[in-house]
Parts: structure tokens; sequence; C-alpha cells
């Protein structure tokens, strides 16, 4: 489906873990990378922010905005 609706496969980057923080982030509504910053979840996510390739991998054009086309 995602192969579909974007045109390209999607690639592993890493994995979030089960941690208590994103529940209680999402209670405070807060971003867990700002109201846990030392838990093992937002540390996950941080290592996916800087993936290098995250804006343009397998296209020239950012990934947002292929999003946005297939959405219209």
């Amino acid at each position: 489906a995602c192969e579909r609706f974007l045109g390209n496969a999607t690639e592993h980057v890493g994995v979030v873990p089960a941690d208590a923080a994103v529940s209680a982030s999402v209670d405070a509504r807060v971003p867990v990378c700002l109201h846990a910053p030392t838990s093992r979840a937002a540390h996950a996510l941080s290592s996916v922010a800087r993936w290098n390739r995250i804006d343009t991998s397998r296209s020239v054009s950012p990934f947002f905005d292929r999003a946005a086309r297939a959405l219209r």
C-alpha cells in the first residue's frame, strides 16, 4: 500500500521501543522528546530524525511534497 501511495517502497530506519514515557507525554499533550528527553523512545525518535536521507530518500523531491501531492 505504501509503495502504491508514495511510488516507493518503505525503508526501515529504526524502531521506537515501548516506553511508558510515551503514554505520559500523550497525557501531558507534549511531544515525548520534550516531555522525557532522556527516555528510550525519545532517543529512538532522535536517531530516526538524524537519518541523513529522511528528506529525499530514493527521490529528488522531498517526501512531504510527494505525500501532499498524493493526498490531493
